[in-house]
């Protein structure tokens, strides 16, 4: 199975002190708003650490570059104008620096680079002259996780990097995997692999990023679940799910152990790519609701809550 880097595929400053969020009896009762205007393809939305930026790719009809927006909207600045297709932007923790991935030959010569917040000069990081995509930045600040091929051609796993410098290492062994997202403490990586070969049977699991056995948090046969975003108090995972009975995808959480999930977009067109802000209040995501390439939105948890039967999401916004 090849792996797809998903080039297809956006908070002002909150007071959380005592918020206690509860799951709405419908998903439509969370208010959705419309962050791009661009057209063309957009996705891969990422926060900066401060809540105020959200970075992302873009494409009219040639290659991806990547842009930044204010999370409160407004208009996009470009960042990169250098050959082929440049996206999937992780920020480091203190918000000077993206990490990104350049691909050149798809497939034969992608590598994770890194650049200053505003772009201009640039490094690269994996430098393995194979596939090396979709980086995550740990919370720490000293590691990158990322998706490689380097030792299974046509099968991506994650593969962890000391930053700086230093040796990769890998942390899974099974089948495909994809999309890694640390937990806030940078113990766990989570993300989306095959169960088996069959299409629609991709479930998110976690690992600790030392290695380790994987855990089927989703555990749904016949349903792909990917994309993982890990909830900024390390208690909850948000993910795309698409049910092929029901074809479309949308946003979902559950709990990072495992258990009922909690379903956060109803939308007849599809709803992925999530990203949770730093503060937790908000979930960045791409949507086919208006243009069908993808534009970015922000769902916004923090307003008009319902209870709901599932009951009370204990302390998820300290």
């Amino acid at each position: 199975m090849r792996a797809n880097m998903i080039y297809g595929l956006v908070v002002a400053a909150f007071a959380l002190a005592a918020l206690v969020l509860e799951p709405p009896l419908a998903s439509a009762e969370y208010p959705v708003k419309r962050l791009t205007y661009m057209g063309g393809v957009n996705g891969g939305p990422e926060w900066s650490p401060d809540g105020t930026i959200i970075a992302f790719q873009h494409r009219d009809s040639g290659d991806y570059d990547i842009y930044t927006i204010p999370a409160m909207g407004g208009t996009p600045t470009r960042l990169t104008y250098w050959p082929y297709d440049q996206g999937q932007p992780s920020y480091s923790p203190d918000g000077q620096y993206i990490a990104f991935t350049w691909r050149t030959i798809p497939f034969q010569d992608d590598d994770v680079y890194i650049m200053p917040k505003d772009a201009g000069s640039y490094i690269n990081f994996t430098n393995s002259g194979g596939y090396d995509a979709l980086p995550a930045w740990s919370p720490k600040g000293d590691e990158i996780a990322f998706v490689s091929e380097r030792n299974a051609p046509y099968w991506s796993h994650i593969w962890v990097q000391p930053y700086p410098s230093g040796a990769a290492r890998q942390i899974t062994f099974n089948l495909d995997a994809q999309c890694p997202s640390w937990s806030p403490d940078a113990n766990y990586v989570a993300f989306n692999m095959w169960v088996t070969q069959s299409t629609y049977d991709v479930d998110i699991f976690t690992i600790p990023a030392a290695g380790g056995t994987p855990v089927n948090v989703t555990n749904t046969p016949g349903i792909k679940e990917t994309a993982p975003s890990w909830s900024p108090d390390g208690q909850y995972i948000a993910y795309e799910r698409f049910d092929p009975a029901n074809p479309n995808t949308d946003i979902y959480m559950c709990p990072a152990s495992g258990g009922t999930p909690v379903r956060l977009t109803d939308n007849a067109k599809m709803d992925y790519w999530p990203k949770w802000s730093r503060d937790g209040s908000r979930i960045a995501f791409v949507s086919a609701r208006d243009n069908a390439a993808g534009e970015l939105y922000i769902l916004c948890l923090a307003e008009n809550v319902q209870p709901s039967s599932l009951g009370k999401i204990k302390a998820l916004f300290r």
